[in-house]
């Protein structure tokens, strides 16, 4: 944790936000899984605001959907990749596929290319597809992808934004999200 995520988290509960989401997904996965709820258990008890984390929020997507075996698409490079690798399966998934383009350009990538990729990591025993990067464009092609392919998609911005409001008890289903605010 940064020394000025805990300083970043006090200046949000004077705007008395709802929740508070650390919302980095790789800084999430260089941990292990229970550090990163350490984190946000932190956060918490400093702020008293229900606080959680990107990583943490896509592996309770990931189980909300009833997913083990899954495909993961991201921008990363290969030791990064070897990383989220790690994290997930510390998380209790089985990784089917994992493909990376090895870029830190994240947020220049096309949806196009997300969506080229999420289709090369499929394979047909995967029960969903993990998009990872908070900073990669996916909230527009959710569903196209999920059509596309038969199979539930989970990024990272659409599991935080899922796990803030089911953490504030809000079940509501959200246009063009995907399967995980209608089924979760």
């Amino acid at each position: 944790m940064s020394t000025q995520t805990p300083l970043a988290a006090e200046l949000l509960s004077y705007a008395k936000v709802d929740t508070i989401c650390y919302g980095c997904t790789g800084s999430g996965f260089l941990k292990t899984p229970a550090a990163d709820q350490q984190l946000a258990a932190d956060l918490e008890a400093r702020t008293g605001i229900p606080s959680l984390t990107t990583s943490a929020s896509v592996a309770d997507a990931l189980r909300a959907l009833g997913a083990k075996r899954i495909s993961v698409a991201s921008p990363y490079e290969p030791w990064l990749n070897e990383k989220l690798r790690v994290y997930l399966t510390a998380a209790g998934f089985e990784i089917l596929a994992l493909q990376g383009l090895g870029t830190q350009a994240h947020a220049t990538i096309s949806t196009e290319r997300v969506r080229v990729l999420a289709a090369e990591v499929v394979r047909p025993e995967t029960e969903a597809i993990f998009i990872s990067c908070s900073n990669f464009r996916t909230l527009d092609i959710i569903e196209s992808i999920e059509q596309s392919l038969g199979k539930p998609v989970v990024t990272s911005n659409q599991a935080s934004m899922w796990k803030s409001l089911r953490r504030l008890g809000d079940r509501r289903v959200i246009a063009n999200a995907g399967r995980l605010f209608k089924e979760a």
